[in-house]
């Protein structure tokens, strides 16, 4: 399989919102009403970096950091990916070239932080491979629990 992390595009987005994995799409929905491509597009808009892991030219993964203030070495980092990252040839790839992803979109930033959709158990996992802390606190968003997660880069 071949595989290579771009810059993200708005055609890239546009990709990954018809394939974007159940637990995604869920944790979207209980934090912002709108539709999922709308708030992707605001995010591409606002990210500091924004990239797309893309596995034999089609997009599995986008990911970014928004830094929620200028002045700030704290960024927020976010990612949607496609169905494909949950079968077992794409996950190796997907793994294999996520902390390279992680370590292009987090340069300069001393923390990075945000929060996950405590059932989307997946991404759990991933973000703690990675070597994120999340924490086993629970609080409500949107009528969702989700958990916060942090990283010290």
């Amino acid at each position: 399989m071949r595989h290579e992390i771009v810059e993200l595009t708005a055609s890239h987005l546009n990709h990954i919102v018809t394939v974007a994995r159940e637990a995604d799409r869920v944790e979207f929905s209980y934090q912002d009403p709108r539709p999922m491509r709308e708030v992707l597009e605001e995010m591409l808009r606002k990210s500091h970096r924004a990239r797309c892991g893309l596995i034999d030219g089609e997009p599995v993964c986008c990911f970014g950091v928004i830094r929620p203030v200028v002045l700030t070495t704290e960024g927020h980092p976010w990612a949607v990916a496609s169905r494909l990252v949950e079968e077992k040839g794409y996950r190796r790839v997907f793994l294999q070239q996520s902390r390279r992803g992680l370590a292009e979109v987090v340069k300069g930033y001393t923390s990075i932080c945000n929060i996950i959709h405590e059932e989307n158990s997946l991404a759990i996992r991933w973000l703690k491979w990675l070597g994120f802390t999340v924490s086993d606190a629970r609080f409500d968003v949107g009528g969702g629990w989700f958990r916060h997660f942090e990283m010290k880069v």
